[in-house]
């Protein structure tokens, strides 16, 4: 299972794609007391972001592999001199060429335990792949991009929350999130995914030390 964000509030059935299809309407379902969708995909995507407790809110802001909120290597990004300043790695480095995270370095498996943890890329590249065009909508005043399965209606909510680098918090409006997968080129980036409602990036590095939302 993994960590991401979803909401249902459709009828029984609806009419999507030219198919009649199956829409479940009543509780969600739970694994380890965490809500999550079924979007008919190889995995399960949960209600909320780590840390969040409704749909449209961004939850906690982490650096890749960290479990512990704006911290790299257990040092808080605040207080990080990033211009003198040479950030080195104890692990996912060129010694161990571990290329995805162990389940004490995930901040989802370590938070909801079980079987959650943060998805693959392939994951977040399944979910374009058979979503519907995101479309951005409002909750509460706070912009989300709704989400909608293709395979059988049922959809999700993803926070437009923007993401802190370098210290600073860029309110950018896309949706940033981590996968749990290193970059194979430089260790110093993991690989994430950058999704608005035009527009999907399926080769987005970031800086490891950045800090984005969780699923």
């Amino acid at each position: 299972l993994r960590p991401c964000i979803g909401l249902i509030t459709r009828a029984d059935t609806t009419l999507y794609f030219g198919s009649t299809v199956k829409v479940q309407t009543d509780t969600l379902p739970k694994k380890n007391g965490m809500e999550y969708v079924d979007l008919g995909l190889s995995v399960m995507w949960a209600f909320c972001n780590v840390d969040a407790v409704s749909p449209e809110e961004p939850g906690g802001y982490y650096c890749w592999g960290e479990t512990e909120e704006l911290t790299v290597n257990g040092v808080r990004v605040e207080t990080i001199d990033y211009v003198n300043t040479i950030l080195t790695y104890s692990k996912y480095n060129s010694t161990d060429q571990k290329r995805t995270l162990d389940s004490a370095d995930d901040v989802a498996a370590v938070k909801w335990g079980g079987p959650w943890h943060i998805p693959d890329q392939q994951d977040i590249l399944d979910l374009w792949a058979h979503s519907d065009h995101f479309k951005e909508v409002t909750i509460n005043g706070k912009p989300v991009l709704k989400v909608i399965s293709k395979i059988n209606g049922n959809y999700i909510y993803l926070p437009i929350a923007g993401f802190y680098g370098a210290g600073s918090y860029f309110d950018w409006p896309q949706a940033y999130i981590w996968s749990r997968n290193l970059s194979t080129l430089n260790n110093n980036y993991g690989i994430a995914q950058s999704l608005r409602s035009d527009s999907y990036d399926g080769s987005y590095y970031d800086a490891r030390s950045d800090c984005l939302n969780v699923r």
